[in-house]
C-alpha cells in the first residue's frame, strides 16, 4: 500500500509539473500572440498613414497634370496663332517684295 501511495503521489508531482509547464508553455504563447497583434495593429496604422500620403501625392499629381494641360493647350493655341501670323507675314513681305520689283523694273524702264 505504502508502495502504491508513493507511485500515486509521483505520478501526481509529474502531472502537475506537467500542468505548470503546459500553463506556462500557454502563457508564453499567449504573450507572443499579443505582440504579433500589437505588431500588427501598428502595421495597420503605418499602412493607413502610407495609403493616405499616397492618395495625397496622387491628388496632388492629379491637380499639376491637369494644370499642365491647360498650360499646354494654351502654347499650342499660342504657337498655332504665331504660326498664323507669321504665314500672314510672309504673305505681306512676299508681297512686298514683288511690288518692290516692280517699283524697280519700272523704274529701270523710265531711266532707259
Amino acid at each position: 500500500l505504502q508502495k502504491a501511495i508513493e507511485r500515486l503521489t509521483k505520478e501526481a508531482a509529474d502531472a502537475t509539473k506537467a500542468k505548470e509547464a503546459a500553463l506556462a508553455d500557454a502563457e508564453r504563447r499567449k504573450k507572443a500572440e499579443e505582440k504579433e497583434r500589437a505588431e500588427c495593429a501598428r502595421l495597420k496604422g503605418l499602412l493607413k498613414e502610407e495609403k493616405e500620403e499616397s492618395d495625397a501625392v496622387q491628388k496632388k499629381l492629379i491637380a499639376e497634370v491637369k494644370d499642365l494641360k491647360i498650360q499646354l493647350e494654351a502654347a499650342l493655341k499660342d504657337v498655332e496663332r504665331l504660326e498664323g501670323a507669321n504665314k500672314t507675314l510672309s504673305e505681306r513681305v512676299s508681297h512686298l517684295e514683288r511690288e518692290l520689283k516692280s517699283a524697280r523694273g519700272g523704274q529701270g524702264e523710265q531711266a532707259a
